[in-house]
């Protein structure tokens, strides 16, 4: 009486497990995608962090440029040349210590370093703008890799999974 039981049961039982395995082989074989991709993943979220960290050190480094291009232009507008900002009576032209040909040489160094300082910030800016569109380019990459999930299920798959699911 107890076989006919056991059997009885394995019989009803069948049909609900001879599709098992096919799930749970899908299941072991996404996991070792996944623990394949883990290190990729982690890679490229090392990735952004560093390209995070130049991206802003250059912007911080851009901004103390910016910064002191505006020093330079609000002290070419306060010096002596062009008189004060706010309409009063313009300084002399040259200070009783100094000639002009020294006062036109500071002027021209200054001038020298604005322009190399305008230079080294188009360079940074450049700089910048590469890093960003490699880093644009290498997350845009990887997510379509990330997003090859079309290997989980076949058509042919899907509708029996979803038919058994109806039964």
């Amino acid at each position: 009486m107890r076989r006919g039981a056991v059997s009885e049961c394995c019989s009803l039982l069948s049909p609900w497990l001879t599709p098992l395995p096919l799930p749970c082989s899908k299941t072991v074989v996404c996991r070792q995608k996944v623990m394949e991709l883990q290190p990729q993943v982690e890679g490229l979220l090392q990735q952004m962090s560093v390209s995070e960290r130049m991206v802003r050190s250059l912007q911080e480094r851009r901004q103390k440029e910016l910064w002191n291009l505006l020093k330079v232009a609000c002290s070419k507008v306060r010096s002596p040349l062009s008189g004060s900002p706010e309409g009063g009576a313009p300084s002399q032209l040259v200070s009783p210590g100094r000639s002009l040909s020294r006062t036109l040489l500071d002027e021209t160094r200054c001038s020298d370093d604005s322009l190399l300082v305008i230079e080294e910030s188009k360079t940074f800016e450049s700089r910048l703008q590469s890093l960003v569109q490699e880093t644009l380019e290498e997350q845009e990459r990887d997510s379509k890799v990330l997003q090859q999930w079309d290997w989980l299920y076949e058509e042919g798959e899907l509708s029996r999974l979803e038919s058994q699911e109806s039964l």
